[in-house]
């Protein structure tokens, strides 16, 4: 269809996907039921509609997308939510990032929208990124400040059982070595797809008091999950408590992933916790399930939006009481320092384990909200924004004037001008005209500045699947002199 679109001429410029809407006579399912159809219907065909978009459009004008949906977000603090649906917040937070559309939009439609209303928001091609529609009125989402009140429990219960999902990664052991330094005498349950020894770790939470064991368990395995839950409870006691880390990267950059590789995204946060909700379902009630989450979920991340999809929908489970726990809590963690999976590349960037860990302590000492938000951490201290976002606001460097190709002083090549952008991108010094960018170590971050640079250098809007179908510096600028022609 987009091919025969662009045959014509009629190349779309906006794209509308309303898959996740139901009608008046259709039920709705309990919260974290349905989870894959849901995702299909929402996430994997929104992701496929721009994947498809874009392919058959590169080098052409990028087209903006609005997705029309509902059940999405939670206004009131008691929304009922399809929790599959948040998956598209995250999704078009993080689309423009990745240089597929011009804009991306999210309208959540409530009951009593009026026509008009909604009729407006989608000719505000550019308006807020996220949109909720209740009645008359219009919300659009904003971060506060959280004051921390004490509570007058003790975050953990003596000598309390506690499984922590993921365990046996570099943040699993920050949370371990957190819960195990409240004095609390804690028992530790480890997960981890396999049972990778850490003798260190382990012999450390033991000089802290805390009893330390180490389990293969992968979280989506209901029989596996079953089993070890049952061993727990008989050597130790009933889980009181459990710390789900479980994840994993996510696959890449919308238009060049699949939409199995992005669905594997889902499956140990997202369908983990519904798989622990289950296999707790029967059980002694839990005293609290807390989720990691990531920031993502707010700002999108270029090359996963999968991976804060996942994490979106974990938050919209965790808001809807899924697993069931006395205390729920979902905590939107920025990136770590050292730790975690989004190891930030600056040296001075990102929240110290120490300090995470102590920070975990107080939300769980104080009566929050189930959905908590940190911010991004640098040089030490919180700041309001992410740090690559601050990056991408200030003015990139001109490059300077380059000699022409055959080394005369005669003005500078398409070819030429380009690879100045790449050498200040790069910090590659020699450039042959067959180099190939993705070669030369870049990556779909450093993509989508590069094509970003482009624009500002040539006043051509290529988009970034030029880039990767066009990959070596002479391909590349035979692009730009095509579409500057």
């Amino acid at each position: 269809m987009f091919r025969t679109l662009r045959e014509r001429g009629d190349a779309p410029a906006l794209l509308v996907h309303a898959g996740t809407l139901t009608g008046p006579d259709d039920g709705d399912t309990p919260a974290g039921d349905d989870l894959a159809g849901q995702l299909a219907a929402g996430f994997a065909a929104a992701s496929e509609l721009v994947r498809q978009a874009s392919r058959a459009s590169a080098g052409g004008p990028r087209p903006d997308l609005l997705v029309i949906s509902e059940r999405a977000v939670d206004v009131s603090g008691h929304d009922p939510l399809r929790p599959a649906n948040s998956a598209l917040t995250a999704l078009v937070r993080t689309l423009p990032a990745e240089d597929v559309v011009a804009h991306a939009r999210l309208v959540d439609l409530g009951d009593f929208v009026a026509a008009r209303d909604l009729a407006e928001e989608v000719r505000d091609r550019a308006g807020d990124p996220l949109v909720a529609l209740r009645g008359d009125r219009r919300w659009v989402p904003v971060e506060r400040p959280l004051a921390l009140t004490p509570g007058t429990d003790a975050p953990l219960r003596e000598g309390g059982v506690y499984l922590v999902t993921g365990g046996t990664g570099g943040l699993g052991g920050v949370v371990a070595k957190a819960l195990a330094g409240t004095g609390q005498r804690p028992v530790l349950i480890l997960t981890g797809r396999k049972a990778t020894p850490h003798p260190e770790l382990l012999a450390e939470l033991a000089e802290s008091g805390a009893t330390a064991e180490i389990a293969a368990c992968d979280v989506v395995d209901r029989t596996a999950l079953t089993a070890l839950l049952d061993d727990v409870t008989r050597r130790h006691g009933p889980v009181n408590g459990v710390f789900h880390l479980a994840g994993v990267a996510g696959s890449g950059m919308v238009a060049f992933t699949s939409t199995a590789k992005a669905a594997a995204a889902f499956e140990p946060k997202a369908h983990g916790a519904v798989a622990l909700a289950r296999a707790f379902a029967g059980r002694p009630p839990l005293d609290l399930f807390v989720a990691f989450s990531s920031r993502s979920v707010l700002e999108g991340v270029a090359g996963g939006a999968d991976y804060a999809a996942a994490n979106a929908v974990l938050d919209a489970l965790v808001r809807s009481g899924v697993p069931t726990a006395e205390r729920l809590l979902t905590v939107d963690w920025p990136r770590w320092k050292d730790v975690g999976m989004g190891v930030p590349v600056d040296p001075g960037a990102g929240l110290d384990p120490e300090r995470g860990g102590a920070l975990l302590l107080e939300l769980l000492a104080a009566r929050t909200p189930r959905q908590v938000a940190v911010r991004h951490f640098a040089d030490g201290r919180p700041t309001a924004a992410h740090p690559a976002a601050r990056a991408r606001t200030a003015p990139a460097p001109r490059p300077a004037p380059v000699a022409a190709a055959h080394g005369g002083a005669g003005p500078a090549t398409t070819a030429d001008r380009l690879g100045a952008l790449w050498t200040a991108l790069l910090g590659r010094t020699e450039i042959t005209h067959d180099a190939d960018f993705f070669d030369l170590g870049g990556n779909s971050l450093t993509a989508v500045e590069l094509m970003s640079r482009v624009r500002d250098e040539f006043g051509v809007d290529l988009g970034i699947v030029v880039l990767f179908d066009h990959p070596t510096l002479e391909a590349l600028a035979d692009q730009i002199d095509r579409r500057e022609a």
